[in-house]
């Protein structure tokens, strides 16, 4: 009866971890999104090494929790503090890294596996190739964006090469309306990457997905990039925490109706 109480009262509020990559772009992403989108208490605990190497300390022992594996390689305080509270939702954003000299790709559907909810183990999300993808875009709407990949050599300087391709590489500038248009052109791609489907999908649909669908799509990347075309397609699944998060709210937004 306790545990249902807390729950409910963790419903309520909406107390949110994030547990993240890197200590600077996915952290300054999520708080100007959640300035626009959400009003909910969040954290973020940056792990500060790749998705492989998490796999490693959890594939030790399958039944360990994720907080507690976390709380217990921390020597700081204040992630110790963030890592002992209570979470309505916990989500995982991590990169693809296909160069990682240590790239395992079953690795990573068993990821996909064990963490694919976002309020039981947590839910991951995996970015193709970074972070960065979720400014790979010129002026919105983007029809180009469907098709757009990055190949080997441009994986290598990602975060450059977005620079000098983005017609959003200001974070500061972005608003309501370019973060919302953000969202919806990297589930569009999403969906089209699946189905070939280049419109928005209907929230009944969006309710059906799974994380099998999440390793459909990272086995179609990890077949791209071994084939001779050797690239990925640019997709930024992270963003889509708003949608799991607020679905209601998203799909009743003017990009119900948008098509690439």
């Amino acid at each position: 009866m306790k545990k249902c109480i807390e729950m409910v009262s963790l419903l309520i509020h909406k107390n949110i971890l994030f547990i993240v990559e890197g200590e600077d772009t996915e952290p300054k992403l999520l708080k100007k999104i959640y300035k626009y989108m959400l009003v909910d208490e969040y954290e973020v605990y940056s792990y500060k090494t790749c998705i492989y190497e998490l796999y490693e300390e959890l594939d030790r022992d399958e039944y360990l929790d994720i907080l507690q594996l976390l709380k217990e390689k921390t020597t700081s305080d204040h992630d110790r503090r963030i890592l002992s509270r209570k979470y309505a939702a916990i989500y995982l954003i991590f990169d693809f890294e296909p160069l990682y000299h240590r790239y395992d790709f079953e690795k990573i559907k068993n990821m996909i596996k064990f963490f694919n909810e976002s309020s039981e183990n947590g839910r991951l999300y995996i970015n193709y190739p970074a972070v960065e993808s979720h400014r790979h875009l010129r002026m919105m709407p983007d029809n180009s964006f469907l098709e757009l990949k990055v190949n080997e050599t441009q994986i290598r300087r990602y975060k450059h090469f977005v620079s000098l391709n983005s017609d959003y590489t200001d974070l500061n500038s972005y608003t309501y309306d370019i973060v919302l248009e953000m969202i919806a052109h990297h589930f569009i791609k999403y969906n089209y990457i699946l189905y070939g489907d280049n419109r928005m999908s209907t929230i009944d649909q969006f309710r059906m997905l799974s994380y099998k669908e999440d390793i459909k799509i990272a086995e179609i990347q990890d077949a791209l990039f071994k084939s001779e075309d050797n690239s990925v397609l640019v997709l930024n699944t992270s963003l889509f925490y708003i949608i799991d998060l607020k679905p209601e709210s998203f799909f009743k937004s003017r990009v119900k109706s948008l098509r690439l």
